[in-house]
């Protein structure tokens, strides 16, 4: 059974987990590029986990066999989320530190955690654990260019780390957030107003020379 697919993640994932109860084998076409991937990624890793492999050709196909179906792994820890715990992550770095998010770490199966790496690429001290990760001051925030395609969603949060970065900060690849959620958050009024220029798939920022309390 063949079948050409959609774009959308939310309806990807759902699909894609509803494939392995059918009788017959599916092959799945992406139609373009798939928006969201990492988090298809995820969904592809917990389907594995519980005995369905799903064989890809690149992002251009995917067949989803026809079996048993779903197979209880027999323990499986539930991790934290690791878009969430970005937001104490940038504050241990901004204030100083430690601090320590539990129930996401090294072993992470989300594209978010790799938001830590991004600080710690920044100047920022990052320490991981296999379930857990701890930041605090470092060097100085460079600032630079960072791709966020495998971090869709903490990319808000790098957008306000900007704010304290030495050097302006380009954030490509949000094509998807941009389109859901419309990158309010660096226009909104905060305690500080950043200097933001926003653009369909990708966000500049520069710290302000003088912060402006607009409280």
């Amino acid at each position: 059974m063949a079948s050409r697919f959609l774009r959308s993640c939310p309806m990807a994932r759902a699909s894609f987990l509803a494939l392995p109860l059918l009788l017959a084998d599916v092959t799945v076409t992406i139609d373009g590029e798939l928006i969201s991937r990492p988090y298809v990624e995820i969904t592809l890793n917990l389907m594995q986990r519980f005995g369905v492999a799903v064989e890809r050709d690149a992002w251009r196909s995917l067949r989803v066999p026809a079996g048993n179906g779903y197979q209880s792994p027999g323990t499986l820890s539930v991790e934290g989320d690791a878009s969430g715990a970005s937001y104490f992550l940038a504050a241990g770095v901004i204030g100083g530190g430690p601090v320590r998010v539990a129930g996401v770490g090294r072993a992470s199966i989300q594209g978010d955690v790799a938001f830590a790496d991004e600080l710690a690429r920044l100047g920022a001290d990052i320490r991981f654990g296999p379930d857990w990760i701890e930041a605090r001051a470092g060097r100085a925030l460079r600032g630079g260019t960072i791709d966020c395609v495998a971090i869709p969603d903490a990319a808000m949060t790098l957008a306000v780390m900007a704010l304290f970065a030495t050097r302006p900060t380009r954030l490509t690849g949000i094509g998807t957030p941009v389109g859901r959620s419309c990158i309010g958050l660096p226009q909104q009024k905060t305690l500080h107003r950043p200097a933001c220029a926003q653009r369909f798939s990708a966000i500049s920022a520069k710290s302000p020379r003088n912060f402006v309390d607009v409280s």
